[in-house]
């Protein structure tokens, strides 16, 4: 089933909690998203993806979640299409039976998020304020990996990778 998200609801905007870092959650009419700051098992600074179908009365029904973390060579592309490099990017193979994705797709007003897993599919409109703090929150993470560029190398380094039209 692929649910929609059509409506987008104001935002927590970026918040911090412990155990892990500063998320951003996103409420939409049929589904909501939740992208926060984690580790990957080899301590990479990344992003988690999680999606939940909104229950009437309740936010989301986070317990029936589908969750993808994006690698270290998946966080530069993700990043990509959050500054508008590029328009698509489709992050396949995750979890442990390899049968979760998470694609990110710029459209004219929103970035859509698309994350799929046994079962569910949900679809996820980031409007402008929020694919700004979902930027700014993707950079940090790509700092703290690499604190001697600052966002200025890491822009730079962004800049080098090439358009997927070239590949």
């Amino acid at each position: 089933m692929n649910k929609v998200a059509d409506q987008n609801q104001p935002t927590d905007a970026i918040e911090n909690q412990q155990p892990y870092g500063a998320k951003l959650r996103v409420y939409g009419g049929s589904a909501a998203l939740c992208v926060e700051a984690t580790l990957t098992k080899a301590a990479f600074p990344t992003l988690t993806f999680e999606a939940a179908q909104k229950k009437l009365g309740a936010l989301a029904d986070w317990s029936a979640k589908v969750a993808v973390q994006l690698t270290s060579r998946e966080m530069p592309e993700a990043v990509n299409v959050l500054l508008g490099r590029t328009s698509t990017a489709v992050f396949e193979h995750h979890g442990p039976a390899k049968n979760k994705s998470l694609t990110m797709r710029r459209t004219d007003n929103a970035i859509l998020v698309i994350i799929s897993g046994p079962g569910a599919s949900y679809t996820i409109p980031i409007t402008a304020g929020d694919v700004f703090h979902l930027t700014t929150l993707a950079l940090n993470r790509l700092v703290e990996a690499n604190p001697v560029l600052g966002v200025t190398g890491i822009l730079a380094a962004l800049r080098s990778i090439p358009a997927p039209s070239t590949y």
